[in-house]
């Protein structure tokens, strides 16, 4: 199936892979947010919500889920927990005609990078599609809710010049989460249903 359908059954889940972040960090983050929720044409991402996403799988077959989880365990067991530092804050794809505003991966954002790349692999053995793009580490907290419509106004701009070097703190990665997905009208519900501890 393909990773972008929106079809859904019982038989189906919506999964995503990530690195789950510290109460500190999403508290530092939510103090950012709080602070711009003036500007127009963004949709934050709420708080609980913020996570490293790895690898999004999209609805895929409950009965895949064990396999997910297995070759999980054997990734993390290749790793030791480390550390993370979140600083500064960007645009994708640019500043002039931005779509997602993110939260920068610092300190050990190779070994995240690897850890991607391996977990891209791994489930390329299971059968999933390998990315297309190479992963860049980050930590998406905004989206613009119409790109096409959405001019970057000074106090936008002023916005991410003055938080391009922010520091929202450290912590340590200690296990990768499979994750589900719910969609509702309020937003998306997250669930952990499994933990791949390094």
């Amino acid at each position: 199936m393909s990773k972008n359908s929106n079809k859904s059954d019982e038989s189906e889940i919506r999964l995503f892979i990530a690195f789950c972040l510290s109460a500190d960090i999403l508290n530092a983050i939510d103090h950012f947010i709080s602070n711009n929720q003036s500007l127009h044409g963004i949709r934050w991402v709420k708080t609980e919500n913020i996570h490293l996403t790895l690898k999004f799988l999209g609805n895929i077959a409950i009965k895949r889920v064990p396999k997910i989880c297995k070759a999980l365990d054997s990734l993390a067991s290749e790793f030791s927990p480390f550390s993370i530092a979140i600083t500064g804050v960007g645009c994708f794809p640019n500043q002039k005609k931005p779509r997602v505003i993110w939260a920068g991966v610092d300190k050990n954002a190779p070994l995240t990078e690897k850890i991607a790349s391996k977990l891209d692999a791994i489930l390329h053995e299971i059968g999933f599609e390998k990315e297309q793009r190479p992963f860049q580490p980050h930590i998406t907290i905004g989206r613009v809710k119409d790109p096409k419509e959405f001019s970057a106004t000074s106090h936008f701009n002023s916005m991410i010049q003055k938080a391009q070097n922010a520091k929202f703190g450290e912590c340590e990665m200690t296990k990768i989460s499979l994750i589900q997905s719910i969609l509702r009208p309020e937003g998306p519900v997250y669930t952990e249903i499994h933990s791949s501890h390094l």
